[in-house]
């Protein structure tokens, strides 16, 4: 029996580095969100990013400007124990100009999508990132996130990263984390919200924290250990009574 578990345990050990392997090559090759809202996927690591749907871009101005998802790249981020997406587009900004006198504007842009473990490795923390540029006098940029289990659906993170700032040529990477338990399929869903004269982000990255499943076979002697201390202690308890 402990043979067999060990065959299967390297047998998926040889598969989540396959799944390495052929993420670290596609790295250079960024895709159109369009794209993997039209059934797309990306595998970065041992996690698999798929089934993206529900975008949505509205904008309210004197020139309304909205995203299209076909300006907007998807890059795949593999840096040690952290992986995920960086989303890219030049059309992340509200309807406004930079000069004091212009119209100001908003715009709203939000998707969801869905995060599967393939291997050895559990979710349990995430990280969102973003730098705005507000060149006006004034600008609201605001990117958040909802992270829920699957298929439960209940919450299990909301990270929200925002910045409102009274001045010209402002310019500032922003960042926040949450944590969580271990997961091994949860749901994503993004919305990027700028406000007033020109605020605008060029790009936005998630990434996820993960560690590593314990072979069965580590786990059955750490249980094994954890009961032999009990019982020594157990033990010593009577003697001393």
């Amino acid at each position: 029996m402990r043979r067999r578990t060990r065959i299967q345990f390297w047998s998926v050990l040889c598969v989540s580095m396959a799944f390495v392997s052929s993420a670290s090559s596609a790295l250079a090759a960024p895709v159109l969100l369009s794209d993997l809202l039209a059934g797309g996927e990306i595998v970065v690591g041992d996690k698999r990013f798929f089934n993206f749907r529900d975008f949505v871009s509205t904008a309210v101005g004197s020139v309304p400007l909205t995203a299209d998802p076909s300006g907007i790249e998807v890059d795949p981020i593999l840096a040690g124990a952290e992986l995920g997406l960086r989303f890219s587009s030049d059309m992340w900004r509200s309807s406004g100009r930079a000069g004091l006198f212009e119209p100001t504007g908003s715009q709203t842009t939000e998707f969801s999508y869905d995060v599967q473990v393939l291997g050895l490795q559990v979710v349990i923390g995430d990280s969102l990132s973003y730098e705005t540029d507000i060149p006006g006098i004034s600008g609201v940029s605001h990117v958040s996130e909802t992270v829920r289990s699957l298929p439960s659906l209940s919450v299990i993170a909301n990270t929200d990263v925002d910045t409102t700032k009274f001045d010209f040529n402002f310019s500032q990477l922003l960042s926040d984390s949450d944590a969580f338990a271990p997961q091994t399929l949860i749901s994503i869903h993004n919305r990027i919200s700028l406000e007033d004269a020109g605020a605008s982000i060029s790009e936005f990255s998630q990434t996820f924290q993960q560690r590593p499943v314990p072979e069965p076979t580590a786990l059955l002697l750490l249980g094994t250990g954890l009961a032999a201390a009990g019982w020594s202690r157990h033990r010593r308890h009577r003697r001393t009574a």
